[in-house]
């Protein structure tokens, strides 16, 4: 999540020209998750069977996570510091770079833009890595380790459980140390899912994604699965409000310090340092 505004902004910059309006995008989106809602009633019915036939392998009911608990303080408290955190890594970024001038013309847009975007990468999201691929990995890892002679089974509990552990700062040992084997290997084989899912906010960008998907993974366990949607939609609003709060600062401020340095060699080339080289053009 680390480069997120930066990766935004970069895709905006290559080429304003592609953006779509917010009814065309809004329609585009429903489409496709319409098409991926109906997609996903075939793992669910998977589960629900496997559950069924097999309890022992997923050892959770189909819903058990989806209920939202507290103790809410303790809740509100960690979506705090998840605000805390991306504040500090995103300010930089937002400081020491310039958007494209078009963008910033139309900052509220593209916070009308993050909002939707925010919403559905909440609840998709939580949807999919920490229930839907963490139920099936369930079955999926039990039915490869009876087919490849329990290797998944000792490569996890002899290597993977400690590391994963101590990745979590034994926040989740319970689930990776004390339950079944394939619990916490589901686990992790979900996440390191989440985490592919941003490769191109880079390598930083990915090492937080990871710690981020298990921090995740410990609000739904602990406060339930909509706690997770919640926090995961509200961080991303968050983002996206310091990048309109960063875009409608530059849109006022930025015309007055060119008016009046206009003739100033070393801030014209701090200018086209930070400025998108498409802005100049």
């Amino acid at each position: 999540m680390t480069n997120f505004l930066y990766v935004f902004r970069t895709r905006w910059n290559a080429d304003p020209r592609q953006a779509v309006s917010l009814s065309q995008f809004v329609l585009i989106q429903l489409m496709r998750d319409v098409i991926w809602a109906v997609c996903a009633l075939v793992p669910i019915s998977i589960i629900a069977v496997v559950r069924w036939l097999w309890p022992q392998v997923i050892p959770f009911h189909l819903f058990e996570f989806w209920a939202f608990k507290g103790p809410y303080d303790q809740l509100i408290l960690m979506a705090l510091g998840l605000l805390a955190v991306g504040f500090v890594i995103n300010l930089p970024k937002l400081i020491l770079t310039l958007n494209h001038p078009q963008m910033s013309q139309q900052a509220e847009t593209v916070f009308k833009f993050g909002f939707l975007i925010s919403l559905r990468a909440g609840i998709l999201e939580e949807l999919v890595f920490r229930w839907l691929l963490f139920y099936s990995w369930m079955w999926i890892l039990y039915l490869l380790n009876r087919i490849i002679f329990s290797a998944p089974e000792l490569v996890y509990t002899h290597y993977f459980a400690d590391i994963l552990n101590a990745t979590t700062a034994r926040q989740l040992a319970p689930f990776f140390l004390s339950m079944a084997w394939n619990v916490g290997a589901a686990i992790g084989v979900s996440n390191g899912k989440f985490r592919d899912g941003h490769l191109y906010q880079g390598k930083t960008g990915v090492a937080i994604a990871y710690l981020v998907g298990f921090f995740f993974f410990y609000i739904m366990f602990h406060h339930g699965l909509v706690a997770a949607m919640i926090i995961h939609a509200v961080y991303d609003m968050f983002i996206f409000g310091l990048l309109y709060m960063d875009m409608a600062a530059e849109r006022k401020i930025l015309p007055i310090l060119v008016e009046r340095y206009r003739h100033n060699r070393l801030f014209i080339t701090v200018l086209r340092l930070l400025i998108p080289a498409r802005s100049r053009e």
